[in-house]
């Protein structure tokens, strides 16, 4: 939504792909049992990973992240109090723009 907020790529498509993937991915959880099992892991997993992201995000690291998604800067509203009064509120804005790299987390890094 905040893509689709900062009109990054001049349409709704990410949206609609997004809805899309949530309808598939709920229609596979209720007509396989097989498959809702992974899907049901893979969930777990995830959240575990970000949890640990969430509790470690620094003000710093929110404050770059937001400038990349916004080009604004939020450093003289964004203290060190309101971020830890807010953290939990603004770590899904982080995440806007962290997803490839969060993806890409446990990733041995390549030696080529």
């Amino acid at each position: 939504m905040i893509e689709a907020y900062c009109d990054r790529f001049g349409d709704k498509n990410l949206l609609r792909l997004l809805n899309l993937m949530e309808k598939i991915v709920l229609f596979i959880g209720e007509n396989d049992r097989y498959y809702r099992q992974w899907i049901g892991l893979t969930f777990l997993l995830a959240n575990q990973i970000l949890e640990e992201k969430r509790r470690n995000l620094t003000r710093k690291e929110f404050l770059l992240e937001v400038r990349a998604l916004t080009q604004q800067d939020l450093s003289s509203w964004l203290n060190q109090k309101r971020f830890e009064t807010f953290k939990d509120y603004l770590f899904p804005v982080f995440l806007s723009n962290h997803l490839f790299n969060l993806a890409n987390l446990r990733k041995e890094p390549r030696s080529d």
